[in-house]
């Protein structure tokens, strides 16, 4: 944390142990002027996980977790509404999920 390499420390928890959750990943194709603030815009929602843009058929992907599946709709028509092309996943097991990054550092001398 010193040399600012790491920036915090997190814990994942798992939300099927404290609460039953809706987890979904939503495609979306967004208009191009759109993909400038929607994926910040979005990732300001507690109920987003991450958020990424895409190179291919789908230009938006997220990672939700909602608690009942009547969300998602409301969810799509609110703030996806301007999308192109929507498809949603509901995430039935998660069999590996990772939130690290492996890293190497070198000391320089002098």
């Amino acid at each position: 944390m010193d040399l600012g390499v790491i920036k915090e420390f997190t814990v994942i928890v798992d939300p099927s142990r404290i609460a039953e959750r809706v987890r979904v990943l939503i495609l979306c194709k967004v208009p191009a002027d759109r993909l400038a603030d929607l994926p910040e815009e979005l990732g300001k929602l507690e109920s987003v996980k991450e958020v990424h843009t895409l190179a291919g058929s789908y230009n938006l992907a997220l990672k939700m977790e909602l608690r009942e599946i009547g969300e998602i709709t409301r969810f799509v028509h609110e703030r996806l509404s301007g999308a192109m092309d929507v498809e949603v996943l509901i995430v039935s097991n998660t069999f590996k999920e990772e939130c690290e990054a492996t890293l190497t550092l070198t000391r320089r001398s002098g």
